[in-house]
């Protein structure tokens, strides 16, 4: 049963953002990909904590991973939603295997001050994506979502 939950969730989505009191038809999917992709890498106050964070899910510790992430982020002061964030992704890693490695595939800019950059991470039963969300509020870069996701069947229209 905590399987299959954990398998609607993916297939629609996990975010920070998004309320856990929600059931997983409410949270939605995200959209697919558009071709061809344009990815550029993600801002340099924020690369070394991506980095980070997937080589934590290399290491099979999400926990480790999601605090490597958000080190002097906004995210870091959301301790209930880190907890809850860091069980999705133990579960999915447990359920699709150890990452063996990640891919940059898209970066979408929304206006001047909002990215979205996209990533693959791969396992051995299935990929996942990964979008992170990236905002400029005034002169530096900060994280404010990560959302991740198993529908690799609609990630291309």
């Amino acid at each position: 049963m905590q399987r299959s939950i954990l398998f609607l969730l993916l297939l629609c989505g996990v975010s920070f953002s998004e309320e856990k009191t929600r059931t997983a038809r409410e949270i939605g999917t995200a959209k697919p990909f558009h071709l061809p992709l344009t990815p550029s890498p993600a801002p340099a106050e924020l690369k070394k904590n991506i980095d980070d964070f997937f080589a934590g899910l290399a290491e099979g510790n999400a926990v480790k991973a999601y605090e490597g992430l958000v080190k002097a982020q906004p995210l870091s002061e959301k301790e209930e939603e880190m907890k809850f964030m860091s069980n999705m992704t133990q579960q999915a890693l447990t359920l699709y295997g150890k990452s063996t490695g990640s891919e940059l595939v898209d970066t979408k800019s929304i206006g001047s001050r909002i990215l979205s950059i996209t990533y693959l991470t791969f396992h051995q039963r299935a990929p996942l994506r990964w979008k992170v969300i990236c905002y400029k509020p005034q002169t530096s870069w900060i994280l404010i979502d990560v959302v991740f996701d198993d529908g690799f069947k609609d990630w291309i229209e």
